[in-house]
């Protein structure tokens, strides 16, 4: 892990930050990524690197403590992905990373218990250093640009439709540079 790399827990309230000492805490983690699951009230902690390299864990924030989740199907080991949270399906998404197998182009999807692995349909190729939202108007799940494997910086966008699995290349009219999310 990088110099300077520690586990903690801050809240923030509009004006400041507080740092949080619960009981429980993930170990010291970067290329990890964050959501928050608005039906369970959790922030939805997944994946990333310790000081052995990646992980697979899961971790819940309740607001007072954290708690690692028991999976019997956990996700992969990855890094450098992304999470939304698709409010009108009540699942987690995970696109993306770097996990054991290089660049991940994979959908994986949380409901709370386990993770699942998607078979989509058309997927964007894999990458990492990506952006991701919710688009809660058209109730899909948006990747922005990023960097490919072997392909370099990447200016396409995604839209993902959880209910049929289906990813949907977006062709505006006009299209701001690639960038690294």
């Amino acid at each position: 892990l990088p110099a300077g790399t520690y586990s903690a827990t801050f809240e923030w309230d509009g004006v400041n930050w507080t740092q949080l000492n619960p009981a429980t805490s993930p170990p010291a983690l970067t290329e990890h990524a964050m959501t928050f699951d608005l039906i369970r009230g959790v922030v939805v902690l997944q994946g990333g690197r310790d000081s052995m390299g990646k992980v697979q864990d899961t971790w819940e924030w309740n607001g007072t403590t954290w708690t690692q989740v028991a999976l019997l199907n956990p996700a992969p080991m990855v890094a450098q992905h992304e999470l939304v949270y698709d409010v009108f399906r009540s699942r987690t998404i995970l696109f993306g990373g770097d996990n054991a197998s290089g660049i991940s182009a994979e959908t994986w999807e949380y409901d709370g218990t386990a993770w699942s692995q998607v078979g989509t349909t058309n997927a964007p190729g894999g990458r990492i250093e990506f952006a991701m939202v919710l688009d809660v108007f058209r109730q899909r799940t948006v990747v922005f640009g990023g960097q490919g494997g072997g392909f370099g910086v990447l200016d396409d966008i995604w839209t993902y439709d959880g209910a049929t699995a289906t990813w949907t290349q977006q062709v505006p009219a006009q299209s701001p540079p690639g960038r690294y999310g």
